[in-house]
């Protein structure tokens, strides 16, 4: 039994490097059509391309097959952009799951329904 649990260990293994390797990003293309690397390109690079990809002026040219039809009206925006109250906060940190995939800083929502 346990030849058989080494088998499928290496051959699982094996499948995790492949798509591993197969995720992996070498480089993105600029918006210049060059290709960048480097984390310092990189991080130049993003800021712009989100500025140029959500600039109401480039939406029919970034996603032609996207129609975008509705703009936000003012009062919607406003609303969007306004102070966020802690109890708001915290309706939203108690609708998520408590052991869903944790959070950026690593803890999960659970930690932080409890804290």
């Amino acid at each position: 039994m346990l030849k058989l649990g080494n088998r499928n260990t290496k051959f699982f293994h094996n499948a995790y490097k492949v798509r591993n390797h197969k995720n992996q990003l070498n480089h993105l293309i600029a918006g210049d059509g060059s290709a960048i690397s480097t984390e310092d390109q990189l991080k130049k690079e993003a800021p712009l391309y989100y500025e140029k990809l959500f600039n109401t002026d480039h939406y029919g040219n970034t996603f032609p097959k996207l129609v975008v039809k509705n703009k936000l009206i003012n009062k919607v925006a406003r609303w969007l952009i306004r102070p966020v109250s802690d109890k708001e906060i915290k309706m939203a940190v108690f609708q998520f799951s408590p052991h869903k995939a944790p959070w950026a800083e690593g803890f999960n929502a659970s930690f932080y329904q409890k804290h």
